[in-house]
């Protein structure tokens, strides 16, 4: 395929920022990254995006030289946004107000008039997250402690409708990233959600475009300093796991839970009835590129797996015995061991571990990879076992975490992408919409030999599970 089809996708993840050249089938050339560094602030912990920038434009500028860049899109986590003034120097970032990091815990009174104004469940789309989850809570502490800059806002964006911004100089909101836990849009009605119009925020909130729509080319500016290529088209760009997902609606795949696995797990389902999503076990009402909705169930489990293996690392491969030996020795690790519920009601920072402690790395990090594929099975089972499941992302590195979840959901049909970055796969197809069918390579994980039936030790998981939340209660 020409060069002249090829695409630089940023993809602003919480934790690591990366930036990727690739053709227009959604093939990798080559990905750079940086972390997604934070900085102590006045009022709140926030995102350097002075730092990142720079580090975004001159690799871009380097990438579109080395291979021949013709089109930008980003993707972003769907728990920012950013206030941006009327225009900006091109040594600035552009922005009114810090970018708040949404892990910090917000002030009490603002959490407490937050839940007398943020709506019900099927407005916000979801239920009410702890920190500083959701773009309206962000905005509401912005509005209320820094007025003055905030009302020297322009703009509130989403985190990939930034960077367009940033590139092209145009506005636009966008219904993935409205869509994904921001409490700002109502993917039911199609509308803003009743907090925007109880603030009068909808002034600040600039028209919606499509996840594929092209804004034009990058600002001159942006040319000229940083040697860019001018003719380059910049396109709205969305929420990560839903242009991952729109991976796979693209190649006509229906009636799926496709799960992908990084700092969240993000499992997401079509054609889903609202009876199935269920504001107490933290499922979300989520948005597809058309607008229409998608059902999430999401757990931390990047985060736990860093509490319960003592690493930050998922590179490293299962081994295979200590795995074995977990298993057999029923040691158990019950949810959660970070600050945020996922699929178990009141169990934030209530994780415990059962049966013999891990002895060593090895086992350590067995253990690590079994919950999270536990978490994994989990976030699956709340769409039902009649869809094939889809398993993509970092943790499939590994093949035998994609053996264990296959193990564990053993009616269902369970496939892993070898795409192991479908996120900037997805965002690449986006720029070429309705015009080229994505391939997939769709694999079925393998069995591991002499590996124990997990029957008994997924019972005793929910087992568990359910004893230490009614003592929770009690």
């Amino acid at each position: 395929m020409s060069s002249f089809e090829n695409v630089g996708v940023l993809d602003v993840g919480k934790s690591n920022i990366k930036l990727s050249a690739c053709n227009n089938l959604g093939e990798i050339f080559e990905t750079i990254s940086i972390p997604n560094e934070t900085c102590k602030g006045k009022q709140w912990k926030y995102h350097n995006l002075k730092k990142s920038n720079i580090w975004v434009l001159e690799n871009l500028s380097h990438l579109s030289k080395k291979y021949n860049l013709k089109h930008f899109i980003s993707a972003g986590h769907g728990s920012g946004i950013v206030f941006v003034g009327e225009d900006f120097d091109l040594n600035d970032d552009g922005t009114t107000l810090p970018m708040i990091d949404y892990e910090q815990s917000i002030p009490a009174d603002i959490e407490k008039s937050y839940e007398k104004i943020c709506g019900d469940f099927y407005d916000r789309g979801s239920k009410i997250m702890g920190s500083a989850s959701h773009a309206a809570r962000q905005m509401l502490w912005a509005e209320t402690v820094e007025p003055h800059k905030f009302k020297k806002s322009k703009w509130v964006l989403g985190v990939a409708q930034y960077w367009a911004w940033r590139l092209s100089g145009v506005a636009v909101s966008e219904v993935t990233s409205l869509g994904a836990q921001s409490h700002l849009w109502n993917t039911l009605e199609k509308n803003w959600s009743k907090i925007v119009y109880k603030k009068n925020w909808h002034k600040l909130l600039p028209p919606v475009k499509q996840t594929f729509s092209c804004l034009g080319k990058i600002r001159e500016k942006l040319v000229k300093n940083y040697n860019l290529p001018r003719d380059m088209l910049v396109y709205v760009g969305g929420h990560d796991s839903s242009i991952n997902f729109y991976r796979y609606q693209a190649a006509g795949l229906k009636n799926i839970c496709a799960i992908s696995t990084g700092t969240w797990i993000v499992a997401m389902a079509d054609n889903v009835t609202l009876n199935l999503i269920k504001e107490s076990l933290s499922m979300t009402i989520n948005s597809d590129v058309s607008g229409e909705i998608v059902g999430g169930s999401l757990a931390q489990g990047g985060r736990e797996y860093e509490i319960l293996s003592n690493a930050n690392s998922k590179d490293f491969r299962v081994d295979i015995p200590s795995l074995i030996k977990i298993i057999k020795q029923q040691t158990i690790a019950i949810p959660s061991f970070g600050n945020y519920d996922g699929p178990f009601p009141g169990s934030a920072n209530r994780g415990k571990i059962f049966g013999p402690i891990p002895k060593n790395q090895k086992e350590k990090h067995a253990l690590a990879v079994l919950y999270t594929a536990l978490l994994t099975f989990t976030c699956a089972e709340k769409f039902g076992n009649n869809r094939d499941l889809i398993l993509d992302g970092s943790y499939l590195r590994d093949t035998v975490f994609a053996q264990i979840v296959a193990k564990l959901c053993d009616k269902r049909k369970t496939y892993f992408d070898n795409e192991t970055y479908g996120i900037a796969s997805g965002a690449a197809l986006l720029c070429f919409h309705g015009k080229i069918l994505p391939k997939l390579n769709l694999n079925t994980p393998q069995t591991i030999q002499q590996f124990p039936d997990l029957s008994n030790y997924k019972k005793k998981w929910k087992k568990l599970i359910t004893k230490n939340m009614k003592g929770n209660h009690d």
